[in-house]
């Protein structure tokens, strides 16, 4: 997919942009990876970073997730969820 603009876009307007992008294409997505960080808030959000030899990738398990207190540094499972930018952060 190529977007041609010649108009410059704002940060946000690229981030919408590319959200929606990702949001539509990558739904119920499986990937495989090791977890190299955890954090659980008592708010019932956790997050997590995955990753393999060359990559990682932030993930955010909502509270509503099942099972994640069987989530562990070095646990190496597939990961199932959507894809999607944090605008606000671009992350």
């Amino acid at each position: 997919m190529t977007i041609k603009n010649s108009v410059p876009l704002s940060v946000s307007q690229l981030n919408n942009q590319a959200n929606y992008i990702l949001e539509q294409e990558f739904l119920n997505v499986t990937v495989v990876g090791e977890i190299s960080s955890l954090k659980r808030y008592p708010s019932g959000y956790t997050y997590i970073t995955i990753k393999d030899n060359m990559s990682e990738l932030s993930c955010i398990l909502f509270p509503s997730t099942r099972n994640t207190e069987k989530l562990k540094i070095g646990l190496e499972a597939n990961f199932t969820g959507n894809l999607a930018i944090y605008t606000a952060k671009g992350k």
